[in-house]
């Protein structure tokens, strides 16, 4: 059990939420506050940091790219007292906006690793419009073949750095739609940790480099699921 200054119990919630086509242009931050409210709203008795301007204590275990849907992200909020896993979901659901949506989640009071330290892959599936799988196969093909794909881009400090991203890419596996030949989608394993980390717009750049008619598709991102670097999706205890 952690405890505070005042020796009272500390609770943490940690909940699994989807972000639906509603919400894909939102930034970060955006995000950030519409959650905040929405906790408001719901009256979770959430904790708040101390000083002249005090906010609620929570956080994310990864930002999202805006134009990103995602079915499965997380968040930490420390909360003032315990309360039940389904009347926190259905509280929060209640009062969330279309394209939000609480999925599962846990309250303990036992001290967790932060979210974002757990954060070691990210899966995503990836639609590509106007695209056969047979075209997409040679993309990866020349993907399995390389050993090495270096990429290049500049750091905060605008300085051009070069990466190998070869090791990022962990599994790429393709998937035919039966009832559209002209609908190819890839389900992909990428780094998404502190250390290492790839977004999937850079390994469509790769598959663009490699199939040009890619770049002519309409293409869309989906983010599946995070996970640990044991692959445990983030939801499981440590």
């Amino acid at each position: 059990m952690s405890l505070k200054k005042d020796g009272h119990a500390m609770y943490t919630a940690r909940l699994k939420f989807v972000r639906k086509e509603e919400l894909k242009y939102l930034s970060h931050l955006d995000m950030q506050r519409m959650v905040q409210r929405t906790l408001r709203r719901a009256k979770i008795p959430m904790k708040y940091s101390e000083g002249f301007n005090p906010h609620p204590k929570l956080s994310f275990a990864s930002a999202m790219s805006v134009g990103l849907v995602s079915e499965g992200e997380y968040l930490d909020v420390e909360l003032e007292k315990d309360l039940p896993p389904h009347v926190l979901k259905a509280n929060i659901n209640a009062q969330a906006p279309r394209g939000f949506a609480i999925l599962d989640g846990f309250v303990t009071d036992e001290k967790l690793s932060s979210l974002s330290s757990r954060v070691a892959y990210a899966r995503y599936r990836i639609v590509f419009e106007g695209v056969k799988s047979s075209e997409l196969r040679k993309g990866m093909d020349a993907l399995w073949n390389k050993e090495e794909i270096p990429y290049t881009k500049k750091n905060k400090k605008g300085k051009r750095i070069t990466r190998n991203i070869r090791p990022m890419i962990h599994s790429v596996e393709s998937i035919e739609d039966e009832k559209n030949e002209d609908q190819t989608s890839l389900e992909v394993l990428l780094s998404a940790g502190s250390e290492m980390h790839l977004k999937p717009e850079v390994l469509i750049d790769f598959l663009c480099e490699q199939v040009p008619i890619i770049q002519d598709s309409f293409v869309s991102i989906r983010r599946l699921d995070l996970y640990d670097k044991h692959k445990n999706k983030l939801m499981e205890k440590e």
